[in-house]
């Protein structure tokens, strides 16, 4: 069923239903299978998420699969490197797309 978001954050039901396909859901799973397995350092964080768009019912649907690994801070930090990516957001940020997921402002 779908739902919208009423001005104080609360769900409303629409009454409608609509269709979504699992496919992205059962890989999201796989993906985290894969990286569980992969064993990774515990300075390596992931996320593992699943997205469904429907351009005919203007659907976007995301949702994280399983348990999220956060990382700890990797003791062969480069602060070059650092400083790099930080100029590299900075300085060219139409190579960038800005996801806005909550707007706070809205009322």
């Amino acid at each position: 069923m779908d739902n919208k978001c009423a001005v104080d954050g609360s769900l409303i039901k629409t009454g409608k239903f609509i269709s979504v396909d699992p496919f992205p859901f059962v890989q999201a799973e796989r993906q985290e299978g894969r990286l569980i397995a992969l064993n990774l350092p515990d300075n390596i964080a992931y996320k593992a998420i699943a997205f469904h768009t429907s351009k005919k019912s203007k659907v976007f649907l995301g949702n994280t699969i399983g348990n999220s690994k956060t990382g700890k801070i990797n003791s062969n930090i480069s602060q070059k490197l650092l400083e790099h990516i930080e100029a590299l957001v900075k300085d060219h940020q139409q190579l960038f797309n800005k996801i806005i997921w909550f707007n706070k402002n809205k009322k």
